[in-house]
């Protein structure tokens, strides 16, 4: 075996181009028990003195093999204890638990294990894992299986956040070799004979067609990867700056800018928004989301809890808070002062304020948006209150279908049973004269023979 082909060259090489490690690191392993695991245990062992390395041994077990995972715990806990490196175990039963939150085994498991890894390497450590380039070929066969664009071609990373893997340009033939050299053995998982997951399948039907083809298959997948890795981070550049320029004041996108973007970046701030919101990414999702985008109407719901809306002008993602009980304030006798506080519920409060009609906006804009907050207050009988909705609620204004619930006009923009039921309505002793979002009714509403406004500020609203 040549030098410059064994594992520590390799690993070494690895570590210092993508500055993995530095003097004094706290370092997590996670180890199953099998070749890839143990090789890294192993290897890193013996530079962490040179480094001044601090390590820990972590074994998840899967309760998934009976007795063969309990002894896959077994092993490792002995072979750290052999090399003198803390061991830190815990297990779960991954199929029930999986079944229980509704998601795939292999995706589950992952999950749980890394929620497992950053718990025992602290806020500090560094989590080390054993992933070669025989499983960073296998992840890019899967992920073009699955339609994937550039981010899925890159493989495996090298680095990512605090998780480094020093073994990504190590093949599993290169470590075997040095676990022979070392006279080490290691554990072998029984499903990993068998072709019942996916990855299973490429690694023992696909890669050896492949490897037919071309001997040199390794090389070309990491040229492969390395250049798909170098047009990701320039996507991810153009993205950072697309982001910036489409987000407005409010929080949510431009419409325009984003229909404007090139497709891969738009794509791609699909994909942080979604990310952002620990929601699970499917080509599906962001089918319908670039649909929805186009058509600049309707919603996309990735999650439940969760919608991305698109109007003309704007797209913005919406969550969905829980409804309010129903409200309802005791009345207020008219006349009142110049201006009013009104508190409504926790974190909505309105101001009331009666204004000359000159300092108001005119009549004239009818269709300015504020002007929804004004109502003739000299119209209003009486007194006032302000409550919730209620699903038998009309409001007599003009052009609109007056014999439908104004409800079912609210619903028909989409708004959340959380967002309805936190709407004001103001009624006074003869009826309905004012609906948040929806304005006055015809009887209150500002015309030019107004002398007096009425003009509501809703002022807090931090639900």
């Amino acid at each position: 075996m040549k030098e410059e082909q064994t594992l520590p060259l390799i690993a070494a090489k690895t570590i210092e181009q993508h500055h993995m490690l530095k003097q004094g690191d706290s370092v997590l392993l996670g180890v199953s028990g099998g070749a890839d695991s143990v090789a890294l245990l192993v290897f890193l062992r013996q530079i962490a003195p040179g480094l001044g390395l601090k390590l820990k041994v972590g074994h998840v077990n899967h309760c998934l093999r009976g007795e063969e995972s309990d002894g896959d715990e077994e092993f490792v806990r002995r072979l750290a204890q052999k090399l003198g490196v803390e061991f830190v175990c815990s297990s779960f039963d991954a199929k029930t638990e999986a079944k229980k939150a509704g998601m795939g085994l292999e995706e589950y498991a992952r999950l749980r294990r890394y929620e497992f890894f950053h718990q025992w390497a602290g806020e500090d450590g560094i989590i080390a894992t054993a992933h070669t380039l025989d499983d960073a070929m296998e992840t890019v066969l899967l992920n073009l299986t699955r339609g994937t664009g550039i981010r899925g071609l890159r493989g495996i990373p090298y680095v990512r956040d605090r998780i480094i893997r020093p073994l990504r340009d190590c093949t599993r033939e290169q470590v075997e070799a040095f676990l022979m050299e070392a006279g080490q053995d290691y554990r072998t998982d029984s499903t990993n004979c068998t072709d019942i997951y996916s990855r299973n399948k490429l690694r023992h039907q696909v890669l050896p067609v492949l490897r037919q083809l071309n001997s040199g298959l390794p090389r070309a997948f990491q040229s492969l990867m390395a250049q798909m890795t170098d047009q990701w981070k320039m996507t991810e550049d153009l993205t950072d700056r697309a982001e910036r320029e489409c987000t407005l004041e409010t929080g949510r996108l431009d419409r325009q800018r984003l229909l404007d973007l090139p497709p891969p970046v738009r794509e791609n701030l699909w994909l942080r928004l979604l990310e952002r919101e620990k929601v699970p990414v499917s080509s599906g999702v962001l089918e319908r989301l670039e649909r929805c985008t186009l058509q600049g109407k309707g919603a996309v719901e990735p999650r439940r809890g969760l919608r991305l809306r698109a109007a003309s002008r704007e797209v913005w993602l919406e969550r969905e808070i829980p409804p309010l009980p129903p409200f309802e304030t005791p009345w207020l006798d008219l006349p009142w002062e110049k201006s009013l506080l009104y508190p409504v519920f926790p974190g909505r409060n309105l101001r009331l304020t009666v204004l000359p009609e000159k300092t108001g906006i005119s009549a004239e804009k009818i269709n300015n948006k504020d002007l929804k907050n004004q109502l003739d207050y000299d119209t209003i009988c009486k007194a006032v209150l302000l409550r919730s909705p209620k699903p038998q609620d009309l409001l007599r204004q003009r052009g609109k279908d007056n014999g439908i619930p104004f409800l079912y006009r609210t619903g028909s923009r989409g708004l959340t049973s959380g967002a309805i039921s936190r709407m004001l309505v103001m009624e006074d002793r003869e009826g309905i004269i004012w609906a948040q979002g929806l304005g006055a009714a015809d009887r209150c509403r500002v015309t030019a023979q107004t002398s007096r406004i009425l003009y509501i500020e809703v002022l807090e609203d931090v639900e």
